[in-house]
């Protein structure tokens, strides 16, 4: 009787710690997508810090601000460590679905062409960005559980 008992108690906490979360998963309301590129500076790159922020200043203004499917994009750099390499771009989605991100692409490549329609002018700044980073990175997805702004 005891050994049902027990059962019994441990399927109900089963239930109570777990089915909420899988059921949150499912939730097409639920939580923004994350998504973390984790890019690696190139060193020896000619290029200055200026150089870069005014290349990201003008993406930010021109591209990424008028996504309607993103709500913020973070760029951090590995300040302190054994690999000072380490370049992440943290970009928060309005929506919980993986089909956000295509989303998301597929209006930043349109917002792009809008602000250079042409192929070589989109090309060259490609290459001048691009000159920073080596061609090692990863991607993560991730959902949103919890977020503090001020």
């Amino acid at each position: 009787m005891k050994k049902q008992a027990t059962k019994g108690i441990m399927v109900i906490l089963a239930i109570i710690l777990f089915i909420p979360f899988t059921g949150f998963a499912q939730d097409k309301k639920g939580p923004n997508t994350v998504t973390i590129v984790t890019l690696t500076l190139n060193m020896s790159a000619e290029g200055t810090a200026a150089e870069a922020d005014s290349l990201f200043s003008l993406l930010d203004k021109n591209v990424a601000k008028k996504n309607k499917f993103v709500n913020s994009i973070t760029r951090v750099r590995h300040l302190y460590g054994s690999n000072s390499g380490d370049f992440l771009v943290i970009t928060e989605y309005n929506g919980s679905d993986l089909g956000i991100i295509d989303q998301a692409d597929t209006e930043g490549f349109e917002l792009f062409k809008k602000w250079k329609p042409d192929a070589k002018d989109r090309t060259e700044f490609n290459t001048a960005m691009n000159k920073f980073f080596t061609s090692k990175h990863s991607d993560e997805i991730y959902s949103l559980i919890s977020k503090v702004s001020k």
